[in-house]
């Protein structure tokens, strides 16, 4: 068969092309800068040092009071053209909803580089699509670092040159990652911060 030095040699080669296809590219147009610090994420301004309360749960979303229209319709239907959160009775004395916006046209774009989302951090208001652009030579995903939410992109469907799109339609903060080239915490990471649509 083969020898002991023969399957060391060919161990060693599958090492090194293993180490070799996620290592840093040379600086170019697709990679980020050599120089540049390593990304992690802060912690978002509405944490709060753990004092051993329990906090309420916090699902990314901002919730605010939905009102009903003159004639008290619950058809979820808002006179501003926002919509309440489905699943929701209309019943604003007994609990609150996420407001949400309807698409508002505007369309913002995050290139993902090899080793970086350029844009890292974007607010937008609510109702913009935010649209990912693999820029890179390799395969990344963008999967919210929050698992509950149902947006994201795998690696199948984000090679070079593919594109995904997704419209944030409730205020709150959205972390994401590509779990290729990142921890939820560092590396290549990225943050939508959506704002409620101003007046």
């Amino acid at each position: 068969m083969f020898s002991l030095r023969t399957t060391r040699i060919v161990a060693v080669a599958v090492m090194a092309l293993a180490v070799a296809s996620c290592g840093d590219d040379y600086p170019d147009g697709y990679s980020a800068s050599a120089d540049a610090p390593p990304l992690t994420r802060e912690p978002a301004a509405t944490d709060a040092p753990d004092d051993g309360a329990a906090d309420p749960v916090d699902d990314g979303a901002a919730e605010t009071e939905v009102t009903t229209d003159a004639a008290g319709s619950d058809d979820g239907a808002e006179a501003d053209g926002t919509t309440e959160a489905e699943g929701s009775t209309g019943d604003t004395e007994a609990e609150e909803v996420a407001e949400t916006y309807a698409p508002n046209g505007t369309v913002e774009e995050v290139w993902a580089l090899d080793n970086t989302f350029r844009v890292p951090e974007l607010e937008v208001e609510a109702g913009t699509e935010v649209l990912w652009i693999n820029r890179g030579r390799n395969e990344h995903d963008v999967e919210p670092v929050d698992d509950t939410q149902e947006w994201g992109v795998g690696k199948e469907g984000f090679v070079p040159g593919d594109e995904y799109r997704h419209v944030f339609d409730t205020p709150g903060v959205y972390d994401y990652y590509c779990t290729l080239h990142a921890t939820p915490d560092a590396g290549m990471i990225g943050r939508v911060v959506v704002v409620a649509p101003e007046a």
